[in-house]
């Protein structure tokens, strides 16, 4: 199963341009190759990595990549704003999962990239208006962390043999661990 990655940071200097990619939650970044031409001949699920101009004769040297899951992930669910606290013009929005659900892992954007350039069902829960992190790479500074619903990993109860015995300092004491 494929899907496309995306650049949360592009840097250009010189004759090159590019940014590491990253892959929506399940799936794994995957079939990098490098080429003198587009990466859209690859397929829909193809995104660059880089671009470097002037390595290939008059074409662009592209390193194209896809990301790649064993089996379709679940799918995501778009969390719920609950509540907006913003000053100086960043904000951190606190965000609700339904039952059974938890929010995933921040990713990063630069650039005033929309949540959805990471995946269905992302939403922003944090903005900074001028990111430090993000000058210079982008002609927009603006920083935001996008997150989604996934489900809850299962736990396993403990079996009696990963049950801790308590432990005993030097000096006589039984503490509970």
């Amino acid at each position: 199963v494929y899907t496309s990655p995306f650049q949360p940071m592009y840097d250009c200097s010189g004759y090159a341009c590019g940014g590491d990619l990253q892959c929506p939650v399940g799936y794994f970044l995957d079939e990098c190759q490098s080429r003198c031409r587009s990466c859209a001949p690859l397929g829909r699920h193809f995104a660059s990595r880089s671009s470097v101009w002037g390595d290939c004769g008059s074409n662009t040297r592209e390193t194209c990549c896809t990301c790649s899951a064993p089996q379709a992930p679940p799918p995501t669910v778009l969390p719920t704003a609950l509540e907006r606290e913003c000053a100086s013009g960043d904000c951190d929005i606190r965000l609700s999962c339904p039952d059974g659900l938890q929010l995933s892992r921040p990713v990063g954007l630069c650039g005033g990239g929309r949540c959805s350039l990471v995946g269905a069902g992302y939403a922003p829960s944090r903005v900074i208006a001028e990111s430090y992190y993000c000058r210079g790479y982008h002609r927009d500074d603006r920083y935001q962390e996008c997150q989604t619903c996934e489900p809850v990993p299962a736990t396993p109860p403990p079996t009696p043999e990963e049950e801790e015995e308590p432990w005993e300092p030097s000096d006589g004491r039984v503490w509970e661990v």
